[in-house]
């Protein structure tokens, strides 16, 4: 076979590999960014005021995601119909909007800008792949009402608020999508980084 040949598949099966292992390749990303936190610690060249507002902000990315994720989780019946009411109505992706909030808001509290760059910069890659397979998916799954349904939704930023259409969301429908897992990871994180920084703070004062 040609070798330029090839090129399209490798390139084709690589995006396939960042799509399926993409929920432990973002679970990797937080790991690393928490355990850069805990060994090097925090940057000196930061205001004392903005380490103090940091964590409320990142706090608040992070429920932000959350909420979008777990709201979209409970409306989303994969496989059966196109998702297209409740959050599906304001994006297309609503569930990978949560997670790159919930990123955002990690890395937010780590304090150090300098882990936004290459975490960010891995999570666009991994999802923007991710969601042009899905498309691709959804496209050849439902020809008929996808075609329409991609035309007026935006991608991933919801800026056309007024085409909202209300969904049911049902727990039973949040607890078959799984999203407990994610929800269950990210409130664990959230509390041993809370736990981190009362322990911080801790020394903090006493070496005053």
């Amino acid at each position: 076979m040609d070798a330029t040949a090839s090129i399209p598949a490798r390139s084709h099966n690589f995006g396939r590999f960042l799509a399926d292992f993409r929920v432990p390749m973002s679970f990797v990303l937080i790991m690393t960014v928490i355990v850069m936190e805990f060994v090097f610690g925090r940057p000196g060249i930061l205001p004392a005021a903005t380490l103090l507002s940091a964590p409320y902000w990142g706090i608040g990315f992070v429920l932000l995601g959350l909420f979008i994720r777990s709201w979209a989780a409970g409306v989303l019946r994969k496989g059966k119909s196109l998702a297209t009411h409740g959050p599906y109505s304001l994006v297309r992706h609503p569930l990978y909007l949560g997670s790159g909030l919930m990123m955002l808001g990690f890395c937010h509290l780590t304090c150090d800008p300098l882990f936004y760059v290459p975490m960010l910069g891995a999570m666009v890659i991994i999802y923007c792949n991710t969601m042009r397979c899905e498309e691709r998916r959804l496209a050849e799954h439902f020809p008929e009402a996808w075609p329409n349904y991609a035309a007026r939704t935006p991608m991933l930023l919801p800026w056309k608020p007024m085409r909202f259409a209300s969904e049911h969301w049902t727990l039973a429908q949040w607890k078959k999508n799984r999203e407990y897992q994610a929800a269950a990871t990210v409130l664990i994180s959230l509390a041993l980084l809370g736990v981190w920084r009362l322990l911080e703070m801790n020394e903090l004062i006493g070496k005053l």
